[in-house]
């Protein structure tokens, strides 16, 4: 009964126009609505799954946070091990073929892989199901990495009505400032940037900027390629998705239907190769896709995909207008009017205050 009068609540709302609970008449928002629903987390959210999701209906994202740094997590819709594997074409067979074999078996059996074409069949034609593709596949990560003596992170919330995630951290001068990042709405890029309170850049707190390829890339798979330019802070890395299985794809010559895709970060400072403490403690000199920030100004940043047929994803980088914070601001303010239309259309009003956040939150 109580779901009934909660949903009942729902279609009166939105018949009356979506006047407010106190009976003024005042316009109903549920853009403004879905902001007392934040998703917040006090403390690191290490775990993949305790990240803060972002997305854009192509571009996913995952924003994971630890005690030095901030780790993203990038995949997109579109991007996948497209391989798929067809043994046994022929004998599969068709849908007459299989339930015709299937009504000849006496219904004298306990079991029907008691029958011997049954089980034989069965095993057949599970084998390519055994393939670990096709399957999504992962775009890489970006990790943000500072000095704990410089500062130390605290948490993060996401503002469900426009797609904005802030982390907090906390500076050795006790000043609190936060990470603010989103998902363009239109196109396929996350924006970053520092700022304080009252959303003004300050200075920047991170040492480096590290890109990483997937770690479960399958060996078979063409290496990926590395793209860099420190002077405009970028670092790009390609890679082909092959069209074919190992044991018929040729890595050198390619397929003309492979796949691909580019993942490229951009940052507002020029970046250098540095040493850095390793896990064990030890220095060790940056490698690709990696830099520290050679100016501590402020910090502005994008991390973009571009995906399609490897004939069409672009082979090598392509240096367009500065990162800026105007352009921060432009984005922001394009995607906030898609999430405005979105919650015209998606919004309520009930008077179970859990109810009305597990309804926003989903």
């Amino acid at each position: 009964m109580v779901k009934i009068a909660a949903f009942l609540l729902i279609i009166i709302e939105i018949l009356d126009g979506c006047t407010s609970r106190s009976g003024n008449q005042k316009p109903f928002s549920s853009f403004e609505r879905s902001k007392h629903h934040p998703i917040e987390s006090d403390k690191p959210a290490i775990d993949f799954f305790e990240g803060a999701l972002l997305g854009n209906g192509g571009m996913g994202v995952v924003v994971t946070t630890r005690p030095d740094g901030i780790v993203i997590y990038f995949g997109h819709n579109n991007v996948w091990d497209i391989r798929v594997a067809e043994n046994h074409r022929k004998e599969i067979g068709t849908f007459d073929y299989v339930f015709n074999r299937v009504k000849s078996i006496p219904d004298t059996l306990s079991l029907l892989t008691d029958d011997p074409w049954y089980r034989e069949y069965s095993s057949m034609a599970a084998e390519n199901y055994g393939k670990p593709y096709p399957r999504p596949f992962p775009c890489g990560s970006v990790l943000l990495g500072f000095d704990l003596r410089n500062a130390e992170l605290l948490g993060h919330k996401l503002d469900i009505s426009n797609g904005l995630c802030e982390v907090y951290l906390l500076t050795s001068e006790g000043k609190k400032i936060k990470l603010q990042l989103f998902t363009d709405m239109i196109e396929d890029k996350l924006w970053m940037r520092l700022v304080d309170d009252n959303d003004n850049l300050v200075s920047n707190i991170f040492d480096r900027v590290r890109v990483m390829p997937d770690p479960s890339t399958p060996p078979e798979f063409p290496s990926y390629r590395s793209d860099e330019d420190l002077t405009e802070g970028i670092l790009s890395f390609h890679q082909v998705l092959p069209y074919q299985e190992p044991d018929k794809y040729d890595p050198v010559k390619g397929h003309p239907k492979d796949k691909a895709f580019r993942l490229t970060s951009r940052v507002s400072s020029s970046l250098e190769k540095t040493t850095r403490i390793n896990w064990d403690g030890n220095p060790e000199r940056m490698r690709n896709l990696e830099g520290s920030f050679m100016q501590k100004e402020n910090f502005v940043g994008s991390v973009s995909i571009e995906e399609g047929l490897n004939s069409k994803v672009s082979q090598a980088l392509s240096v367009s207008e500065p990162i800026s914070n105007a352009g921060f601001v432009a984005s922001f303010d394009s995607s906030t009017l898609v999430w405005k239309e979105y919650w015209e259309k998606s919004g309520v009003v009930l008077d179970d205050d859990l109810l009305e956040k597990i309804w926003y939150h989903n």
